[in-house]
């Protein structure tokens, strides 16, 4: 029941939570934990307007993802012809969002509802930004396998073949883009602690594996201006990374092999320098 409730329950109306009848009831016929409701219907209209996010709606998502309330004005009366301004609404008359809790003046709370809307972000997300959804999560997966050099290779390959979708002279949000797909692949191995102060600052991402046996992973990410910098940016960016002790709330958590990775960004190139410590 906690799996059943965990998948397909949390839809709020007004003081009541509901499961989603249609998923309880395929459930109920097949006696499989999936995603059942989101393949009912197409979702060309929500992959249009993801390729109009802005960072701000970017860094929204990302915050749902992990499990946060985000707090947006809804507009009561939908239009049929959708804006990106538009796409907090969609989602929420939809079902992929639900409210949670008392609104703050005119801003609604809104959060994702269970497993299985996660799942369909997980996949709609990387698919619309990322490429193909099978292709990166082999690519990521070589991080929980601590396969290092592997990781970079894939990442760049995708990189290569995705830039042209992305004005990254301009914009960030392709590289952050990036560090969302790593987390959400990972989300079922990994808790992320990157919001947290640890030592003398804050990482770009921190991993933390659920399961001990799998290394830990502290990433600082650097964008450059000039190729002819990537080596000496993903190098700083490693050095940051032990010089502000970056590391101290894993150990205090008792993680005992952490990878460090400096992680340099321009254009179409990368450029990583890691290690792995051992306490």
């Amino acid at each position: 029941m906690e799996d059943v409730r965990e998948w397909y329950d949390g839809y709020q109306f007004g003081e009541t939570e509901i499961y989603n009848p249609w998923s309880i009831i395929n459930f109920l016929d097949e006696k499989k934990l999936r995603p059942y409701w989101i393949g009912v219907s197409g979702n060309k209209t929500i992959y249009d307007l993801l390729g109009k996010a802005d960072k701000k709606v970017i860094e929204d998502l990302e915050k749902l993802f992990v499990g946060k309330t985000v707090y947006k004005a809804i507009n009561e009366y939908m239009e049929y012809v959708f804006n990106a301004s538009d796409i907090w609404e969609l989602f929420l008359y939809s079902g992929y969002l639900t409210t949670d809790g008392e609104k703050k003046g005119e801003l609604y709370p809104l959060r994702l509802p269970n497993k299985e809307i996660q799942t369909f972000f997980r996949k709609i997300f990387i698919d619309r930004f990322v490429g193909n959804y099978t292709q990166f999560s082999n690519i990521v997966e070589n991080l929980k396998n601590g396969k290092i050099e592997e990781f970079a290779k894939g990442l760049q390959e995708e990189i290569l073949s995705l830039l042209s979708y992305f004005d990254t002279e301009k914009d960030e949000k392709y590289y952050k883009i990036f560090l969302i797909g790593i987390f959400i692949i990972l989300a079922n191995d990994y808790i992320r602690l990157s919001e947290r102060e640890s030592g003398y600052g804050r990482a770009d991402l921190v991993l933390e594996p659920k399961n001990k046996i799998n290394p830990a992973y502290i990433f600082e990410f650097k964008v450059v201006n000039n190729e002819d910098e990537l080596e000496n940016y993903a190098k700083a960016g490693f050095e940051q990374i032990k010089e502000k002790e970056y590391d101290v709330e894993l150990r205090n958590r008792g993680v005992g092999r952490i990878v460090f990775v400096g992680l340099a960004f321009y254009r179409k190139k990368i450029k990583m320098k890691y290690e792995i410590m051992e306490e």
